[in-house]
């Protein structure tokens, strides 16, 4: 069985939370549901998942995957994966490599990589993250470093 964890990024502070608790209302939306956890440089963090209002999201929740990259990095929703061509990302030998970032797809009931800048050679399908495991590289994430979406790395 896997090991349930999320990490946050705060939209306000724009920083990623390392949750160690979430205390909340049955209804996920309620304005008194709390993150705990530690940020990037160490300080506590204790606050409403929604703000005052109970409108606009405070964070964006991010669940561990249960599964870890080439180096042994834990994968979690948000997180930008690289795959290379011998990890069998492409087909055309011109591109080196390219990144995905990963998503829960409710559908399917399952984490994939999404390729939405729409440079994958897939043929405009996702790919399940458990065929690439072990292959790819976790090289960012969506919130930090949103242009490495951007572009193919050439070799």
């Amino acid at each position: 069985m896997r090991e349930i964890k999320f990490r946050a990024w705060d939209i306000t502070k724009k920083e990623m939370v390392s949750v160690f608790r979430t205390d909340s209302h049955p209804d996920l939306s309620a304005p008194h549901s709390i993150i705990a956890g530690i940020a990037e440089d160490g300080h506590i963090v204790s606050r409403p998942l929604l703000n005052l209002e109970g409108q606009d999201p405070e964070f964006i929740l991010m669940q561990y995957t249960g599964l870890k990259d080439k180096g042994d990095v834990e994968v979690c929703e948000g997180d930008i994966i690289k795959l290379t061509e011998e990890d069998g990302a492409t087909q055309k030998s011109e591109v080196a490599s390219e990144n995905f970032f990963v998503e829960f797809v409710v559908d399917e009931v399952s984490f994939q990589l999404d390729h939405t800048s729409g440079l994958s050679n897939l043929g405009g399908h996702d790919l399940p993250l458990l065929l690439v495991m072990g292959k790819g590289e976790v090289v960012g994430n969506i919130h930090q470093h949103k242009n490495l979406l951007d572009t193919k790395t050439e070799m």
